[in-house]
C-alpha cells in the first residue's frame, strides 16, 4: 500500500513516532495532531476520529488545562462530552 521511502522518527510527549516521506500513505492513517503514521495505539475518540492515543491525551490534558476543564475536538473544535477512548482495530491492522 505504500511506497518505498525514507522512514524518520518524531517525539512527540516522549513517545517516538515513525514518518515517511512516501506519498502513498493514505491519510486516514496519519494521525491529525501529530501528523505521523499512527503506529503505537490508534483510538477513536467520541468525535469519530482516530488518534494516537498519547497525542490525543496529551490534547486532553492541554485542552483541560487553558479551556476551564473543558474539552474540544482537535479537528471538529466542538466540545466533547465523553473522553473514552477506543481501540480501532481496523488502523492498527492495516
Amino acid at each position: 500500500m505504500k511506497e518505498a521511502g525514507t522512514t524518520n522518527t518524531t517525539t512527540v510527549a516522549g513517545v517516538a513516532y515513525a514518518s515517511t516521506t512516501a506519498t502513498e500513505i493514505p491519510h486516514e492513517l496519519l494521525c491529525p495532531i501529530t501528523h505521523v503514521l499512527m503506529l503505537n495505539d490508534p483510538v477513536v475518540a467520541n468525535d469519530g476520529y482516530t488518534y494516537e492515543r498519547e497525542a490525543i491525551k496529551g490534547w486532553f490534558k492541554r485542552q483541560h488545562a487553558t479551556g476551564g476543564g473543558r474539552v474540544r475536538s482537535p479537528m471538529m473544535d466542538e466540545l466533547l462530552d465523553d473522553l473514552a477512548l477506543v481501540s480501532n482495530v481496523n488502523t492498527k491492522t492495516m
